[in-house]
């Protein structure tokens, strides 16, 4: 199994506020002649409303991969997403732009 310089984000706020964002165990991996790489490994997050975070690790770490899977952009292999209490981990790809458009 091939994996390559991951990023790692593992946020666990104090929630006094509505919980936006959501992840748990969120993978992403691609299949290669090789073996399986890894983009994303168990992503754990949870973000409130108002709040601000930053996501930082060197180029090729998946800071981008990890932005287009929370935008909805993207999907990924393994785990859990919910945002605004809505389970994006179980919307099929078509239904995902009426959800965007709905917020």
């Amino acid at each position: 199994m091939q994996e390559k310089n991951n990023l790692s984000v593992s946020i666990f706020i104090n929630h006094n506020f509505l919980l936006m964002l959501s992840t748990r165990h969120i993978t992403k991996w691609v299949n290669t002649g090789s073996g399986r790489v890894f983009l994303l490994r168990d992503i754990n997050m949870d973000i409130s409303k108002g709040e601000f975070i930053s996501i930082m690790g060197p180029s090729g770490s998946g800071k981008t991969t990890l932005l287009n899977v929370l935008g909805m952009l993207d999907s990924f292999d393994e785990g859990e997403y919910d945002f605004m209490e809505q389970p994006v981990h179980r919307l099929k790809e078509k239904q995902r732009p009426s959800f965007i458009n709905s917020i």
